[in-house]
């Protein structure tokens, strides 16, 4: 992962807490996770794996390894391994870090300060941000946007609806979650709250 060389850590400004480190050459992410977060991952492993090897364009997340470290007397570290988005020949000059969302989602003026600056959902508006790809790149685009905010759907529907799914789920075909709308109540140790899912 990194040879001979040394990682290079990256503060981020989100809000997890977590540290994210890049190899050297840029191309890999490190990111430390919450024990709850490794269990996450480990659960869609198999249909993401599933789902990855048969869209090369997805534009989901690559994960490369997943791994835990053990030091007697301290406190375990999970840590995985992605590819990042950032690893381009392109000089990269603004930076937004969409979630599809406006509720605080408006970049500091210490953001705004970095020498590459990491603007947020309001930003992109406000900011009247468009992109400009042409008619077949951005079908392209749009199909394969489609296709990755319905499996992201379909592992929460299994995973948080229902009980765990069987060994088989993997190969079985993710439901479309075009045609109506269901309300799903979501109990968890906590508290209730009310979902809506596409099925």
């Amino acid at each position: 992962l990194c040879g001979s060389f040394n990682l290079l850590e990256f503060i981020s400004n989100s809000k997890s807490g977590q540290f994210f480190f890049y190899s050297h050459d840029g191309q890999f992410l490190i990111k430390s996770m919450t024990r709850s977060e490794s269990l996450f991952l480990r659960k869609i492993l198999p249909p993401y794996y599933h789902y990855v090897q048969g869209q090369p364009n997805t534009l989901i997340t690559r994960f490369y390894g997943m791994y835990r470290v053990k030091v007697p007397g301290r406190k375990e570290i999970y840590f995985v391994v992605m590819g990042s988005v950032f690893h381009s020949t392109l000089e990269i000059h603004k930076i937004y870090d969409l979630k599809g969302s406006t509720h605080g989602r408006r970049a500091t003026e210490k953001d705004r300060e970095q020498a590459v600056p990491v603007l947020k959902d309001v930003d992109f508006e406000e900011d009247r941000q468009l992109f400009r790809i042409g008619k077949k790149q951005a079908k392209l685009f749009k199909d394969q946007l489609r296709k990755d905010v319905e499996v992201a759907c379909a592992y929460f529907y299994f995973l948080f609806c229902f009980p765990p799914p069987p060994p088989s789920f993997p190969s079985l075909p993710f439901p479309s979650f075009q045609k109506q709308k269901k309300k799903v109540l979501m109990q968890n140790s906590l508290t209730k709250n009310e979902h809506y899912v596409y099925t």
